[in-house]
């Protein structure tokens, strides 16, 4: 489609959507409750594609093929200035590897045919496009984590549209939320920005209705850290803003907390679940566990969210995880993902209480909940999907996860506190 007619096509769309306002607000019609729509995307039926991040993995998109949904979607965070604009550059190389050099990605039918649920999760930074090995390696233990626990990962994109909404809701079985940078100050009334730490609104209020559609659509959420710092306000709550400079604790919980730096050792302390909660019943008798700490924000102990509870706290007291929406929502300050495969919290947060609702949601939909490919790395799974359900034309000689693509170097800026 060209760009005129493209053009062409929004300009109708929104036609189409003044009319239906006009006429909802003459007949009494009902308004949806919650955020009001973006009535260029509402208004188009767009398929869901799926195309891959180099080093990371598979990204849903939306548009009328994978070329049109990824240059879309690059021309719509360019046009939103979700990122600063001295990065339109670094996006549309991305673009452009992405289309032309990245192997070719499973389809959403392959990914349904494994048997297993798909889980979502949402990136949130201009880094987890194309960051630095370091940073995707962070990012692509989540997806591990998932595989291992009988799960297939699929990436949604920072700054979602309304229409990359509805079709992630659509697709997943479960939505991950994930670490990364501070929820904007604009979203918390009376909360003063701190130069200090970077905020993006324009990442931070789509997420916000990525959320309530999911929970609309009866999916689960888990989320890590930021994420869950991010529920806590979407619903009413309030957040300890610097935990350093707060008063309440010297136990150090983040970097640059600790007395040298990168002391990951300092921030390895423990945390206790109640014991009627739904991680501290996946745990057993053991309600402590160890784990690691990288947040400098948390969930105000004084003021949490209505419908939620704290269900977990370090020894300082300090809130680690909430719980919420009868357990079909968990949120946790610390990192999960980053603990060893066989520990009890990664076990408990993914392999148990994600994994039981993300199936439960997957057999509401029909589809047979017994795996077809018995996998326990994202590399492994990317060659069964192409091998035995017929992913694409032909089988990667590399797993997708670790796509040779050459990295685009985002202009310098000041670095997300990944918490």
């Amino acid at each position: 489609m060209t760009g005129r007619a493209q053009r062409l096509r929004r300009w109708a769309a929104w036609v189409v959507w003044a009319i239906a306002v006009a006429v909802a607000s003459l007949t009494g019609a009902p308004r949806i409750a919650w955020a009001a729509g973006e009535p260029t995307e509402a208004a188009e039926k767009q398929a869901g594609h799926v195309v891959v991040i180099p080093r990371l993995g598979p990204l849903l998109l939306v548009g009328d093929d994978a070329k049109s949904a990824t240059h879309d979607y690059v021309d719509r965070l360019v046009r939103r200035a979700v990122f600063a604009p001295a990065n339109t550059r670094t996006l549309r190389e991305w673009s452009r590897a992405v289309v032309d050099k990245a192997p070719e990605a499973p389809t959403l039918e392959a990914l349904r045919a494994t048997g297993r649920p798909v889980v979502g999760i949402q990136l949130n930074a201009l880094e987890d496009l194309n960051g630095d090995a370091s940073w995707m390696e962070k990012r692509a233990s989540v997806a591990t984590a998932v595989v291992q626990a009988g799960g297939v990962p699929l990436f949604l994109p920072p700054a979602p549209s309304k229409a990359q909404i509805r079709g992630a809701v659509a697709v997943i079985d479960h939505l991950i939320l994930m670490g990364g940078a501070d929820v904007s100050p604009a979203l918390q009334p009376g909360v003063t920005p701190d130069p200090r730490f970077s905020t993006n609104l324009k990442i931070d209020a789509p997420e916000q209705d990525l959320i309530k559609q999911a929970l609309d659509a009866g999916l689960g959420i888990h989320a890590i850290c930021r994420g869950s710092q991010l529920l806590q306000v979407t619903f009413g709550g309030k957040l300890i803003q610097d935990i350093p400079t707060s008063g309440l604790t010297d136990l150090p919980h983040g970097a640059g907390q600790t007395q040298v730096e990168g002391d990951d050792a300092a921030l390895q302390h423990p945390i206790r679940f109640t014991k009627d909660s739904a991680i501290g019943q996946a745990l057993g008798r053991k309600k402590e566990v160890r784990a690691l700490h990288n947040h400098h924000q948390a969930v105000h102990p004084d003021h949490v969210a209505p419908g939620f509870a704290v269900v977990a706290t370090a020894r300082d007291g300090i809130p680690e995880a909430i719980e919420g929406f009868d357990g079909r929502v968990i949120g946790v300050q610390v990192h999960p993902e980053a603990a060893s495969r066989g520990s009890a919290l990664r076990k408990a947060f993914f392999g148990v209480t994600l994994m039981e609702r993300a199936r439960r949601h997957m057999a509401t939909r029909g589809r047979p909940t017994v795996p077809t490919l018995a996998v326990g790395t994202p590399r492994a799974l990317t060659h069964a999907i192409h091998a035995t359900v017929g992913a694409g034309t032909q089988k990667p000689t590399r797993a997708i996860w670790r796509a040779p693509v050459p990295p685009v170097r985002p202009v310098p800026a000041p670095r997300p506190t990944v918490h």
